[in-house]
């Protein structure tokens, strides 16, 4: 029952998923020429086919694991936000994503293999398909686990690991911001920069969480994220930190790292503000004020 338990909370813990398009389609590159290349170099076509011919096959593979790659890191996502949530991602969905991926690969290159790259000209498709299928799957699901379990484990240890650095120079920081300036959120919400703890969109509506009299409030907006930013862009202390969230950076207490980056923690509220990674080299620096 423990091993049981254990697996569960592995398969639980947070996982990063690439945001940003660029990031997918880089990867999405690397991969189809990963397989072009790899393919090249093992010359699985039959004796006598030309080098000509089989480098085509070759490319067509490499294309067909990019377009694959390319739907189910972009497309997918837009057609499905609420499975990918990157705040929601953990490593159980992502073997599973991993081990959908390799199959529907498998798919594609045997209905291609089937056409074009058939040199024994079996005319049955179902069992071809099911023989690629199986085939890839049986060789790709133990490297998807542990692929993921390595890189979970490695990201944590870094980022948990950066964490701490930053919590310990978090604690030496006598720093206290003491700006009595007022901030103009829309026309009826104005409040002292002091007080504003942090702010997560939802839609075309805003959470703003701040103190009054010392005790934890939260409003409601109807108005977008980049709005609130556009109207705290004289502050250099209340930053977006992430593509839901702006944090009053004096407001930080502790730092968390997992294996998705990091969360900011707040003494008012136990909910961790996500860090995005290409901002939380700069925010980490920026809390500290050393």
């Amino acid at each position: 029952m423990k091993l049981f338990d254990n697996i569960k909370s592995w398969f639980l813990r947070p996982m990063l998923f690439f945001e940003s398009t660029k990031q997918k389609l880089v990867i999405s590159i690397v991969f189809g020429i990963f397989i072009t290349l790899f393919l090249i170099s093992f010359e699985y076509s039959p004796d006598g086919e030309s080098s000509y011919i089989q480098i085509l096959k070759a490319f067509a593979y490499g294309i067909i694991t990019f377009l694959v790659l390319f739907f189910y890191s972009y497309i997918l996502p837009i057609i499905l936000p609420g499975y990918f949530n990157s705040e929601r991602w953990n490593t159980g969905k992502s073997i599973v994503y991993g081990i959908i991926l390799v199959v529907s690969i498998g798919v594609f290159n045997a209905l291609f293999s089937f056409k074009y790259d058939n040199p024994n000209n079996r005319t049955s498709l179902l069992p071809f398909l099911f023989a690629v299928v199986h085939r890839t799957f049986i060789i790709s699901i133990i490297p998807t686990v542990i692929f993921n379990l390595w890189l979970e484990r490695r990201l944590y240890k870094k980022y948990d690991s950066r964490a701490e650095k930053a919590n310990a120079n978090l604690t030496k920081s006598n720093y206290r911001n003491n700006n009595v300036r007022m901030i103009r959120l829309d026309e009826k919400v104005n409040l002292l920069e002091q007080d504003l703890i942090y702010i997560k969109a939802e839609g075309n509506y805003c959470q703003v969480y701040y103190l009054e009299q010392s005790n934890p409030q939260k409003v409601i907006l109807r108005n977008t994220l980049k709005n609130i930013e556009d109207c705290l862009r004289c502050s250099d202390r209340i930053l977006r930190c992430h593509k839901s969230y702006i944090i009053n950076l004096d407001k930080v207490k502790r730092v968390t790292g997992n294996a998705k980056g990091y969360n900011f923690i707040v003494d008012e509220f136990s909910f961790p503000v996500p860090v995005s990674r290409d901002i939380s080299k700069e925010l980490l620096s920026r809390i500290t004020h050393n």
